[in-house]
């Protein structure tokens, strides 16, 4: 394994797990705490221990650098298929195809949280199993390096993931991070040239290891002074100014979490801070939603947009996908937006996007586009930041949908134009032509909760469309007997489970929330109907302001969904009952209430709604059962019953087992290894009793016919000739009138290292790697 390991690398090394602490400490600042099981700090140091056990069994059977890497990877195979669908593994441990396919979704969702999520987020399962791979490693290249004596090697490691959780905490103030990281470099250089690993430079013509100690010292003292001087002019965002100012440039602004769930509590800004403006022609300004990026994965509790090709700006370039564009009325408007405080990677836009201009280098040469027409930037938007958009907005006439590809009105509404109360306008669009990937659009966890279809089907019975259905839905979210809208969460204390939140009236915040929580039951109720729908996240209207000018502000940020109705497209529905009134419903112009003409053998409480069209008017009583739905029973997917589901290992939960096994692997040998480097000390000093405790204690881990009855000629005989001048020395120094000299103590430490080799080649290797973990050794005999 190399040389032997120094007293400086030893040093080194320990500073290694320093940097591991501070990159953990810093990456508080990145991820919140965990909501339930063991906190994610405890999930990753576990990570770590199996990593640093994974090359202390390497070093012990004596496997070389890619033998070791091969057992790696073997394991973290087994830990990611562990944690992720361990239902699918052949006898708990061996992945399957099945495996693979869950390994592979998963950890596409984790790059998502990495990729779109705003610090802090939430320690999502998806993130911690990419995560998990990543600290495996750091954890075997620590412990392999620290092992072959390369102690400053070893802390590099941990130093280079505290220096990317750095880069990528943004929003925190360099200050005493900055100093403290400096500090630590000088302080590597000086156990560096203590230990010897470091070329020393030459300080004023005197080679040595005086010059990187002392290097070190100047690194620090220096550090200490200059940086914390200069450390308040590197701007929040990380970059300095002079590096790109028209992409980045300093200053604090509001970012939005690009996630939606029951638990998140992100999206919500409360202020007033203007996050863009906009000059707009071509319809009423303050009538049009603003989008950022449509969410098309749910994973069981939360929303997340998939991994889609993008393509950059130019000539020709596709902003939407054509199939999946509203194919309904539309009109043609312009808008010319100014970024206010709003640090997004992400552009504001209008619906369907035609066309992107602007003069700053971000719109030029930053820009790409996804299939859903979302425009991401390569970096972040700034104050001041102006581009001009072109979009196809679709005109508000809900009839139209219910026209249909054929031009046949749907029953509800044929019911609702045969009463007078509607009449349709235009025609059908004639295309009922659907995506090639529209399913999934429909994905849902095999484990929801069939509770909330049940529940779904309830609402939206008499319904007979999928429109109709998702009007029946919409319309229910915004009875105010049966939801409350309500910023205040915390999201320590609310439901992490959408059928608590819909179901249970127990659970903390039962039916109260705002926008990502009823975003996120309507999309999911309405997949469970087998309705295609997105979430999408953005911005409800602005207000004008006394230029004429669209002014968006942080209490705006708002999440909706989308579903798809044949040979239209995708059609908005908002469920959030918010009190500024700046979300309408999809039924708000239609004038009169659809549930009112379901027939009257269906029992459909929607029916009871003002059929006029204004607020809305509830019996208490009929809703009475609605309120409290009381428990679901249990029920499979497919009919059967099911009382006995399993429920897949989480990281949380997993964490455990991840730290016990890491810790039995490393504490036994680890524990031997400290007590012979002690000894062997001991014995370079003189005492070469310690080297003979140290054989003795090798030959019973590897089982060998000794005892303590037995004199040391005896264990010589036993065990071969190479030991004899060590069994000398060790009587002449406990039982002879004078001590060993320093000849004869080297001839015993030759006959030690002599023994170990003959014994190596000697024993079997498995017995060898039995004795690395017997604790036989470690208790007095």
């Amino acid at each position: 394994m190399g040389r032997r390991l120094s007293r400086g690398g030893l040093w080194s090394a320990a500073l290694g797990l320093v940097a591991l602490a501070a990159a953990l400490g810093r990456m508080t600042t990145l991820v919140r705490p965990s909501l339930d099981g063991a906190p994610w700090p405890a999930t990753l140091t576990g990570a770590f221990l199996l990593g640093a056990a994974i090359a202390v069994v390497g070093w012990l059977v004596r496997l070389r650098l890619a033998g070791t890497i091969a057992f790696g990877l073997v394991t973290i195979a087994v830990v990611m298929g562990r944690v992720t669908a361990p239902d699918t593994m052949l006898a708990g441990l061996v992945p399957t195809r099945a495996t693979w396919d869950a390994v592979a979704a998963a950890l596409t969702v984790g790059l998502e949280y990495l990729r779109y999520g705003t610090a802090p987020i939430f320690p999502h399962q998806e993130l911690l199993l990419l995560l998990l791979p990543v600290f495996i490693a750091i954890g075997a290249a620590w412990a392999w390096l620290t092992a072959g004596g390369r102690g400053a090697a070893a802390a590099a490691v941990p130093a280079g993931l505290y220096l990317a959780v750095s880069i990528a905490d943004q929003g925190a103030t360099p200050g005493w991070w900055l100093v403290a990281a400096v500090a630590w470099v000088g302080l590597l250089l000086v156990v560096s040239g203590w230990e010897g690993t470091v070329s020393a430079p030459r300080l004023l013509g005197r080679p040595g290891r005086a010059g990187a100690v002392a290097a070190g010292v100047v690194v620090v003292v220096l550090g200490l002074v200059a940086t914390d001087i200069g450390a308040g002019a590197v701007p929040s965002s990380g970059a300095v100014p002079w590096r790109d100012a028209d992409t980045f440039g300093p200053g604090s602004g509001t970012s939005l979490n690009l996630f939606a769930s029951t638990t998140q509590t992100n999206l919500v800004s409360r202020s007033d801070d203007v996050m863009f403006r906009a000059a707009v022609v071509g319809a009423p300004g303050d009538e049009l939603y603003w989008s950022l990026i449509t969410l098309d994965s749910y994973d069981g509790r939360n929303w997340a947009p998939s991994w889609d090709d993008t393509r950059a700006l130019g000539d020709g370039v596709v902003f939407e996908r054509r199939d999946l564009r509203y194919l309904g009325p539309t009109s043609t408007v312009s808008a010319t937006v100014e970024i206010g405080d709003l640090r997004q990677g992400l552009l504001p836009h209008l619906y369907s996007v035609r066309d992107v201009q602007g003069d700053a280098p971000l719109i030029r040469n930053g820009v790409r586009v996804r299939d859903d027409g979302a425009l991401l930037v390569d970096g972040r938007t700034r104050e001041g930041l102006r581009y001009q958009l072109t979009s196809q907005v679709p005109d508000r006439d809900l009839g139209v949908a219910a026209l249909g590809a054929d031009g046949a009105l749907s029953p509800l509404f044929e019911g609702a134009r045969d009463a007078g109360v509607f009449t349709p306008a235009g025609a059908g669009t004639g295309r009922a032509d659907e995506p090639a990937d529209l399913d999934r659009f429909l994905a849902l966890p095999d484990d929801l909760d069939p509770g909330i279809e049940a529940l779904a089907r309830r609402v939206s019975e008499g319904a007979t469309t999928p429109l109709e259905q998702m009007i029946f839905l919409e319309s229910w979210f915004r009875v105010p007997d049966l939801f409350t809208y309500s910023a205040e969460i915390d999201p320590g204390h609310a439901a992490d489970d959408l059928a608590d939140w819909l179901l249970d009236p127990e659970t903390p915040n039962h039916r109260v929330g705002y926008c990502e929580q009823f975003a996120t039951a309507l999309g999911v109720m309405g997949r469970s109907l087998g309705i295609p729908t997105r979430l999408v996240l953005g911005f409800t209207p602005g207000r004008f302001n006394q230029f004429g000018e669209v002014e968006v502000l942080g209490r705006n940020a708002h999440a909706w969904v989308e579903a798809w109705v044949a040979g239209v497209g995708w059609v908005r529905f908002d469920p959030t009952p918010r009190g500024e009134g700046d979300n309408p419903a999809a039924t708000s112009d239609l004038g009169f209430n659809l549930a009112a003409f379901v027939p009257e053998e269906v029992d459909n409480p929607l029916a009871d709604l003002n059929p006029g069209g204004g607020p809305i008017l509830v019996d208490p009583e009929r809703f009475a059962d609605f309120a409290d739905p009381g428990p679901t029973p249990e029920i499979a997917l497919d009919g059967e019953a099911d009382t006995d589901s399993p429920t897949p290992l989480t990281v949380p939960t997993g964490v455990w087992w991840l730290a016990a096994l890491a810790g039995l692997v490393v504490a036994i040998p680890l524990a031997k290894w400290v007590r012979r480097r002690r000894r062997l000390a001991r014995a370079r000093d003189g005492d070469v009793t310690a080297a003979w405790e140290e054989i003795v204690d090798r030959l019973r881990d590897l089982d060998r016919p000794i005892s303590t009855a037995m004199t040391p000629d005896e264990i010589v005989a036993a065990t071969g000739p190479e030991l004899a001048p060590l069994a000398a020395a060790h009587a002449r120094s406990t039982w002879g009138d004078r001590p060993p000299g320093p000849a004869e103590t080297e001839r015993a430490l030759t006959a030690l290292g002599s023994t170990e080799t003959q014994l190596r080649r000697t024993t079997p290797r498995m017995r060898r790697v039995i004795a690395a973990w017997r604790p036989r050794s470690l208790r007095r005999p």
